[in-house]
């Protein structure tokens, strides 16, 4: 079923206006009519099963058949990632929000090739992860954070219960399964292309941070970064399994 964005101010608990571009795909290009069903989502965990009443290009009305609340619960993982070149940071951020990561923060490390990114990239980012929530299903979209420096970072480690930083010269422990079964939140954070620097370990180790590596094969940050959560969010039961089931 189509899956579509509306501001909350359209959305009553009655009836729907679908307004901009949604209502010109879903007029135009999918060319939806009067009597089809679709999904609305607020982006705050409320989605509405919605019969289309009018539609033209310009607006959509439709009729709440039935509405469900879903809040986010722990527990929560944050992705910090240093900034990649080119499309990688969008790929990184529309899969995160697959694998329902709960915040990325773009980190400005020393090895980083491209200059901090601007407010208008900060909202580019939002925008993926947003789209991203209607292929999904994913009630409310991640949070794209203000980039941060790693010393602006360590100001936030105390706010998580379990705090690793993944480093490739790490090779005597694996990701570490030792995370507290009162574990709500963790913090990982990725490097860049060219690694992160020694002190820049050193740093987070003096903030809590275990090291891990994710194996023997060299991997591209990218790939790091979703390989990463996606472990981590299992272990965290995050993936419909509890943790410990084979």
């Amino acid at each position: 079923m189509r899956r579509v964005f509306v501001n909350s101010a359209d959305l009553t608990p009655e009836e729907v206006v679908i307004r901009g571009s949604e209502a010109r795909h879903l007029s135009l290009v999918l060319r939806l009519k009067a009597g089809a069903r679709i999904e609305v989502f607020d982006g705050n965990g409320l989605a509405c099963l919605t019969e289309i009443v009018t539609i033209n290009k310009r607006s959509i009305h439709g009729r709440i058949l039935t509405s469900r609340k879903a809040g986010p619960e722990p527990p929560f993982l944050t992705l910090a990632m240093a900034v990649l070149k080119g499309r990688k940071m969008d790929m990184v951020m529309q899969k995160a929000t697959e694998l329902g990561v709960r915040e990325v923060i773009p980190l400005r490390s020393a090895n980083c090739v491209v200059p901090p990114p601007a407010e208008s990239q900060r909202r580019r980012w939002q925008r993926i992860a947003l789209e991203a929530c209607k292929q999904c299903g994913r009630p409310y979209p991640l949070i794209c954070s203000q980039a941060l420096t790693c010393i602006e970072l360590m100001d936030r480690a105390p706010e998580f219960d379990a705090r690793f930083i993944f480093w490739e010269d790490e090779r005597q422990d694996g990701l570490p399964a030792k995370i507290p079964l009162t574990c709500r939140s963790m913090l990982i954070i990725v490097g860049p292309e060219g690694g992160f620097e020694n002190d820049e370990v050193t740093l987070a180790r003096e903030h809590g941070f275990s090291p891990a590596g994710l194996g023997n094969l060299t991997l591209r940050a990218e790939t790091a970064a979703i390989a990463g959560a996606a472990v981590c969010q299992f272990m965290l039961g995050n993936l419909g399994f509890s943790r410990g089931q084979g």
